[in-house]
């Protein structure tokens, strides 16, 4: 469980740096194909699971576009669907966040990016 810790925080660090422009090098490059941005403000959803939805979440807090995160489960059964069951990696869950975003401001390409540095 520790090296998992220690994973989803460098992970996370990974990602803030590269939100923030602090990475000399961009980890992946762009998608030659993404859908354009909105023409006029709105909201979209995207579920992004792996790691720790914590650390995630805090990164996507901070990309400027996103409007709402929650964290919580995929998979598994909601009988096991608690924080110290699922860290035990028994239960098929995978910690998630729900992102809420504006697509005139962010793409869902520019968010997979973020999601995987």
């Amino acid at each position: 469980m520790r090296a998992h810790l220690i994973f989803s925080l460098g992970f996370a660090f990974l990602i803030l740096a590269y939100v923030t422009g602090a990475a000399s090098k961009q980890p992946i490059p762009p998608a030659k194909v993404d859908v354009p941005r909105a023409v006029a403000a709105g909201k979209e959803t995207a579920v992004f699971a792996g790691g720790c939805f914590w650390g995630t979440q805090a990164v996507f807090e901070r990309v400027k576009g996103v409007i709402k995160t929650t964290v919580g489960y995929a998979g598994g059964s909601a009988a096991t669907a608690t924080y110290d069951q699922v860290t035990t990696e028994t239960t098929g869950h995978a910690e998630s966040v729900e992102v809420v975003y504006d697509p005139s401001l962010i793409t869902y390409g520019q968010m997979l990016r973020i999601s995987f540095p």
